[in-house]
């Protein structure tokens, strides 16, 4: 009797210490990726990216490698286009799946290729993008369809 009732302490005290373990790695990961977005909206791309990519790592985490290709599209990085397109095929529904396309679109704006900046601004919906960048998006999606 005694020893059934030590193993189910010690058994409870292991699933509560395994329990615990996972509960400081979720509170740890959501640091790290509240740090990692606070780095991309102060504009430390290459660092937010860094830290996107190491949080991403071996994970199906759709937000923290969207931010990286959102960061390496902010940058300009060499590649930048296939990580676009590896992403938008991997997560054509993640909820920064318009904003890595608006992105890209800008991209190819700033670059003057109106006729495919148009194709994927005409991808992004307005009320999907954020207060602060619709303006741009009204203005550069209609001055992209003008050019053409």
């Amino acid at each position: 009797m005694k020893r059934t009732i030590l193993y189910t302490i010690l058994a409870a005290s292991m699933v509560l210490a395994g329990t615990s373990e996972k509960a400081f790695a979720q509170r740890s990961g959501q640091k790290e990726y509240r740090d990692a977005v606070s780095l991309y909206e102060r504009g430390l791309y290459e660092q937010a990216r860094v830290a996107f990519e190491s949080i991403a790592a071996g994970k199906n985490d759709p937000m923290a490698e969207g931010y990286a290709v959102l960061c390496q599209e902010k940058m300009k990085t060499p590649g930048y286009e296939a990580a676009f397109d590896r992403y938008t095929d991997l997560y054509p529904y993640s909820a920064l799946t318009p904003q890595v396309r608006y992105q890209y679109a800008l991209n190819l704006f700033d670059e003057g290729d109106y006729k495919r900046a148009a194709d994927y601004f005409a991808e992004v919906q307005e009320k999907q993008l954020p207060k602060s960048q619709r303006p741009e998006f009204i203005f550069k999606e209609a001055y992209s369809t003008f050019e053409i």
